[in-house]
């Protein structure tokens, strides 16, 4: 889903009590500036939610391509037990237990994403690209 439409979702969709959600959107909701797991626990309490953060394409995931991932859930158990059925020999996942800082994350790094398109766009060059990735990522 993406990430300005998970609110809509979640008030027109029952899910069982307990069950994982997995939030693969980017985001933060824009009206209300709350991160995604935020969102679903608001509209449905007994949500356990979860986070998969790239980067990465789908398409290349899709396509078999090696990618690394991080997911991310305060409830240790789930985390581990939906790690072991997303994970596979080309998507190596990393666990974390913080749901907040890989949402985060996740969001802050598309800021950077778009302004290196806009460093390419401008030709400024490798050098000012990487400086401006490395900066960023310092900055997040």
């Amino acid at each position: 889903l993406p990430a300005q439409t998970l609110r809509e979702f979640l008030g027109t969709h029952t899910l069982p009590k307990g069950v994982p959600f997995l939030i693969a959107a980017k985001g933060i909701e824009s009206e209300t500036g709350m991160l995604l797991s935020q969102v679903a626990t608001e509209k449905m309490s007994d949500l356990i939610p979860l986070a998969l953060s790239g980067p990465n394409f789908a398409s290349e995931v899709a396509r078999g391509l090696p990618a690394a991932s991080t997911l991310a859930c305060p409830n240790e158990t789930v985390l581990s037990r939906v790690m072991d059925m997303l994970q596979t020999p080309r998507l190596r996942l990393y666990q974390t237990s913080d749901i907040i800082g890989a949402q985060a994350g996740g969001s802050l790094k598309n800021v950077i994403a778009i302004a290196c398109g806009i460093c390419d766009g401008l030709h400024m060059g490798d050098n000012a690209r990487a400086a401006l990735m490395t900066r960023g990522l310092a900055e997040i």
